[in-house]
Parts: C-alpha cells; structure tokens; sequence
C-alpha cells in the first residue's frame, strides 16, 4: 500500500525529529508509530498507550518484563472479537451470514471473531481487504453473498475508511458491529472496545513513574481494564432496528 508506505515514512520522520528536541520519553500509540519510535530509537523511553498485541509485534519480549526501552498498555485481552459477535448476536438474533472486514495485518483477531461466529452456526462472509481501493469490489462481494450484517476488525488502515465502511451499512440496511468508538462518530450502530481515552489517562502515569527513574523494562504492559460499548439509536432507527433493552442497559454510551 503505497499511502500506507508514506505513512510509516512520515513517522519515522516525526519520531527522529522528537528526538533531536532532546525529549526525555516518547508516548506513543499504533503499531506503526510504535514501530517508528523503536526504529528511531534503542535507549530513550518510549510508552505506548495503544496496540492489539506487542510481544506478537516484537515490541516487547513479554507482558510481564518487556525489557528493552519500550513498555505501556494493549487495546485487547483477547476476547474482544468474540465479545463484539456476541452483543451482535444479542441485538440481531437472526444474524447467519455476517461479513467480516479484515486485513492481513489482523488475521489472528480475524480468526477469532470468526471462530465466535461459527460456534453460533453462522457461515461467515470473509472480506480480506489488502489495499483501501478494493473496498468497493468487497462490499459488492458481500451484496451478492447476501451477507446480512457487518463486523469490522480493528485496524489503524481502516480508519481512515470509516466514513466509506459505516455508509456503506447504512446503504445496505445492515447491522454493524466496529471497534472504536471513531466509526460510532462517523454515523456507525455499535462499537465494542477499550477505552482509548482511558488507555492514555493509565499511560500518563507510565510517564511519570519513567521520569521519576522506573525503566520500560521494568514496567508490565497493561491489558485494558475499562471498555466502552456505544450505541447510535439514529443509526438504529435509519435501519429499522429497534435495540433490545438487554443490549442497551450494557452501553457505557449511547448517540441519540
């Protein structure tokens, strides 16, 4: 993906940068800023606040002693996936045909949450997205697999896309199931996640323990402790679903 190439470019242009200002510890979040930070740099602190796995992304040698320069907290447990198809499933009991959008950036959550899907008898509509100019020949798969709800993976690609991925739900008339609360803003169902905002508040105090003389190394990766579960009843009602009380008493926010 060649904006994707300019992008890692650029960052790894910004992290050099914020070095040479001499900074004392660089907060940080997504692999690929991650990725730039570290590339950048072997020795100055580095805190992330935001990734899906980092001993699997070689940022970390494990959770519980990352050693090295770089140490903070994970957007997943584990089990998000398989949550997001499960709140699906609990407001849309009829769902059998769920698209799932993915790249191969997120195959092993892609796996997850088809797995989920399949332990329900659903038969999943895999939507591999390997570069941003093939999203229309997916969601036109999708159309003639007669796919009947949309479950999007998380991946800082998409994001950029999340006004293209919530309309096209809308045009189709189908249930959506995202994982950060930017595709609920762009007009998005449902969006199942860690707390972003919360991740950045826990990886503040990474930072002061850093400045106040702790190691990154020594610091355990946190997994997220908070979520946030947004439901967009205008979203709802422009498709004709009325949300079940079951599922709105679990929302931490809800767009009216």
């Amino acid at each position: 993906m060649r904006a994707a190439d300019g992008r890692a470019e650029r960052l790894r242009e910004l992290a050099t940068e914020l070095l040479g200002l001499n900074v004392e510890v660089i907060l940080t979040g997504g692999r690929e800023a991650i990725r730039a930070a570290r590339e950048a740099t072997t020795t100055q602190p580095i805190v992330f606040a935001s990734t899906s796995d980092p001993v699997a992304e070689g940022f970390v040698e494990s959770l519980v002693r990352p050693a090295g320069n770089t140490t903070g907290l994970t957007l997943e447990a584990g089990d998000e996936d398989a949550k997001r198809v499960e709140l699906l499933r609990e407001t849309v009991p009829g769902v059998s045909r769920p698209a799932i959008l993915w790249s191969p950036r997120v195959a092993r959550e892609f796996r997850r949450a088809e797995a989920a899907a399949l332990s329900y008898g659903m038969e999943v509509v895999s939507l591999d997205l390997q570069n941003p100019d093939q999203l229309d020949m997916l969601f036109r798969s999708a159309n003639n697999r007669s796919a009947d709800a949309l479950i999007v993976i998380a991946d800082a690609l998409f994001m950029p896309l999340a006004p293209q991925i919530v309309g096209f739900a809308a045009q189709d008339r189908l249930p959506a199931m995202y994982p950060t609360s930017t595709y609920a803003v762009a007009g998005g169902l449902m969006t199942y996640g860690a707390s972003i905002p919360g991740n950045y508040r826990r990886a503040a105090t990474y930072v002061d323990k850093i400045l106040k003389g702790a190691k990154p190394g020594d610091l355990p990766v946190e997994r997220p402790s908070k979520y946030d579960f947004i439901i967009n009843l205008k979203a709802a009602h422009s498709i004709g679903l009325t949300m079940p009380r079951s599922t709105l008493v679990q929302a931490t926010q809800i767009f009216e």
